[in-house]
């Protein structure tokens, strides 16, 4: 119909799942250079990062992290933390 909008993108999800828009984001900060790319902050996709997230834990003790899981919106399941037990309980 001509008075009909979409509201999705093909392959938005992209986008929207934190995970894989980090891994697009990476990508380009290889391609392209971090100064076009430096406004993502460090991030970690668990638990195939596990041990980096582990060791930046241990570089810089008492730092906090926010924990959000890739699959969930509106706040959902966001963990804010300086412990990987407490991390480890929401994967």
């Amino acid at each position: 119909m001509p008075y009909q909008k979409v509201n999705h993108f093909p392959n938005s999800f992209h986008l929207t799942r934190k995970d894989l828009m980090n891994k697009c984001v990476s990508k380009m900060q290889i391609r392209h250079g971090m100064s076009h790319f430096n406004f993502l902050p460090k991030t970690f996709i668990l638990p195939q990062e596990t041990d980096l997230l582990l060791d930046e834990m241990n570089k810089t003790p008492g730092i906090t992290y926010i924990a959000k899981p890739h699959n969930r919106s509106q706040g959902k399941g966001i963990t804010v933390t300086n412990q990987m037990s407490t991390i480890y309980a929401k994967l």
